[in-house]
């Protein structure tokens, strides 16, 4: 059977069926493995792409986000950071994941999607996204550098060391007063060491009269001489 203008129907509804279906084979999620990155310029659906001006996905490591055009350690692994706009898919050139993967874990439908880094060299995220057939828009690129500078064996950072701890002076002892909650007690004072007990000097022995024989024997020669005197004032 044939339309009024003399057109199969058979042919106007594969038209209708490759309308519906170009569409959703175009969708960024749905392309092959064989279809590269799109360009700003490039189409896609029915649209233009262009290049989106704030939208940016980037890495992250234990939740802290990794600004783009630093460094990352070889073999480690990071979680991607996106919010996620319309229908995407996100080209990953370096690394590559397993969360919601495919085209050999190099491209993923996850926004937030674990991704493993090289050994060497650069990594680099893109992501092209539709909101509908006549927008579809590129992130801004995200690129690193693989960099095994301050990195452990295992490809996360090597941690900075603790500091070590200073210990505190101790204190000087309180001398003398009464020790309160807390305070240093007064040092014990060094025992008075006692007295020599050595043999004391003799005591001089007193005198035994000596003073009062002295005396006597004076008062006698003085006797003596005046006995004489009187004897020879008799003879005269």
């Amino acid at each position: 059977p044939s339309t009024s203008m003399g057109v199969p129907w058979a042919l106007l509804l594969c038209v209708a069926l490759a309308a519906i279906a170009l569409p959703v084979s175009a969708r960024p999620g749905s392309f092959g493995c064989a279809r590269d990155l799109p360009t700003v310029g490039s189409s896609l659906m029915s649209s233009t792409i262009s290049r989106h001006g704030t939208s940016q996905p980037q890495f992250s490591r234990s939740g802290t986000p990794i600004a783009c055009g630093g460094t990352v350690c070889p073999s480690e692994s990071l979680t991607l950071s996106w919010t996620s706009i319309g229908d995407f898919l996100v080209f990953g050139t370096g690394a590559t994941t397993s969360t919601i993967a495919s085209c050999s874990n190099s491209r993923s439908t996850s926004s937030s999607g674990t991704w493993t880094m090289p050994a060497s060299g650069a990594v680099t995220i893109d992501i092209v996204f539709a909101t509908n057939q006549a927008t579809a828009q590129l992130a801004l690129t995200c690129s690193y550098t693989v960099d095994s500078t301050g990195c452990s064996g295992s490809g996360s950072p090597t941690p900075a060391p603790t500091p070590a701890t200073t210990p505190s002076p101790t204190p000087a002892p309180t001398m003398g007063g009464s020790s309160g909650s807390g305070s240093t007690p007064a040092p014990t004072p060094a025992p008075t060491p006692a007295p020599t007990m050595g043999a004391a000097a003799p005591t001089s022995a007193p005198a035994t009269g000596g003073s009062s024989i002295t005396a006597v024997g004076t008062s006698l020669a003085l006797a003596l001489s005046l006995a004489a005197a009187f004897f020879q004032i008799r003879r005269v």
